[in-house]
């Protein structure tokens, strides 16, 4: 597939302060990127893994608030597609940013002892937005890429959730952001690998049911379900504030989390 940047756009998130070369066609990071960056919680000198990274763009929406905090980190993303990969190592010589997230080509779902980037217990946080749909159940893209990047199985959930494990140190948090009517396949997968789990409603209205959760759980914990109060994206068809400050100006949404 080719990365000639002709065939890709230049968007801005977080009100400009992060730009990224995404495929004019396929798969393309919007909101759900930016949800999920500000759902992370870093702390000072914390390595931080995003599965599925695509181009870059939650890596870097999450960087750059790390930075604006002064908190030391150190991200990598990793992604099966050679030709996302390629464009996030050009957005990391867009912005401006110190330390820059480090991009590798990995296949997730390949057997642990041939990852050649990552080492077994060494990241306090993974984070991901995995293909959420079903194979049985929905239609197939004619993009490859975006095909690869939506459409899944329960297995290859699985596969995600016990890499995650496998990478992160003792009480490690892996923060997901998923479909809200599939958040049974994602706490099935999560069992018994992880425990303290945090789910985080977004709905678009208040009188309208959710449409993606994001859940946080911490590898080797215990604890029950947390259901937080839902994250209501717009009113009056506009942005919430809440929202808006996420979105614009790169606002975290651990007081949410701290609500527990």
């Amino acid at each position: 597939m080719s990365t000639d940047l002709l065939q890709a756009t230049c968007d801005q998130f977080l009100g400009g302060q992060v730009k990224a070369y995404q495929p004019e066609k396929g798969f393309r990071s919007g909101s759900d990127a930016i949800l999920l960056a500000a759902a992370v919680n870093t702390m000072n000198g914390e390595k931080c893994l995003e599965f599925g990274c695509g181009v870059g763009v939650a890596s870097l929406c999450l960087a750059q608030r790390l930075a604006k905090e002064g908190v030391n980190h150190a991200i990598t993303g990793i992604d099966v597609q050679s030709m996302l990969i390629d464009l996030a190592q050009k957005n990391i010589n867009m912005n401006d940013m110190t330390p820059e997230p480090e991009f590798f080509v990995q296949d997730i779902t390949a057997k642990f002892s041939d990852w050649t980037h990552t080492q077994p217990s060494s990241f306090h946080h993974v984070f991901a937005n995995p293909p959420y749909f079903e194979r049985d159940e929905s239609f197939a893209s004619s993009d490859e890429s975006k095909a690869q990047a939506h459409v899944s199985n329960q297995a290859d959930l699985d596969i995600w959730v016990k890499r995650a494990a496998t990478c992160l140190t003792g009480k490690g948090q892996f923060t997901l952001i998923y479909r809200a009517d599939a958040l049974d396949r994602l706490l099935s997968a999560l069992s018994p690998q992880f425990g303290r789990i945090v789910v985080l409603p977004i709905s678009a209205s208040p009188d309208e049911p959710a449409s993606r959760v994001i859940v946080r759980a911490t590898r080797d914990a215990k604890g029950k379900l947390s259901l937080l109060p839902p994250l209501v994206t717009h009113k009056d068809k506009r942005y919430t504030d809440e929202v808006e400050y996420i979105l614009r100006e790169g606002g975290s949404l651990q007081k949410r989390f701290d609500f527990q």
